[in-house]
């Protein structure tokens, strides 16, 4: 079963926490519904809030995001695409933008790749590669091999 709606808000549960949120998503149109194991859904103009355990963490804008949710393993992912933008709520002036990013819920990890650029204004940090990879609240950050690991 599929559905088209348009300017949805969408609240979506930690299916492995119950009563805890994973985000609050907003989008000018949604498409989706019921796959096998779960549930996929295509968004355009995406902005949500996006939680770690259980707190608000970040926000997220996209033109373009997938998300799906397995039922089997209860697993979360949302991949967004066409120059994604993540701002940190927990660590004030620190971004990442980046052609694509996917963010697994359910790790609190994201992979940003394509143009990948993390700044911490706060503490004067810039990192850009072509893969960085953060935690939902972008404090713990890892770039390629022989690169820059760290939490700031």
């Amino acid at each position: 079963m599929s559905a088209v709606v348009e300017r949805p808000t969408v609240t979506v549960g930690d299916p492995k926490r119950p009563g805890w949120l994973l985000a609050v998503v907003k989008a000018s149109a949604f498409q989706g519904g019921s796959v096998a194991q779960g549930f996929l859904g295509d968004m355009t103009q995406v902005s949500a809030l996006l939680y770690q355990q259980g707190k608000p963490a970040a926000t997220f804008d996209a033109p373009h995001a997938r998300g799906s949710q397995n039922n089997v393993t209860k697993n979360v992912v949302v991949t967004g695409t066409g120059g994604v933008v993540i701002k940190s709520l927990t660590e004030r002036g620190t971004t990442l933008t980046a052609d694509t990013m996917v963010w697994y819920a359910s790790i609190d990890k994201i992979v940003a790749t394509g143009h990948a650029v993390y700044q911490n204004r706060k503490k004067l940090i810039t990192c850009q590669s072509p893969t960085i990879i953060v935690d939902t609240k972008l404090k713990s950050v890892k770039t390629g091999p022989g690169q820059m690991t760290g939490m700031f």
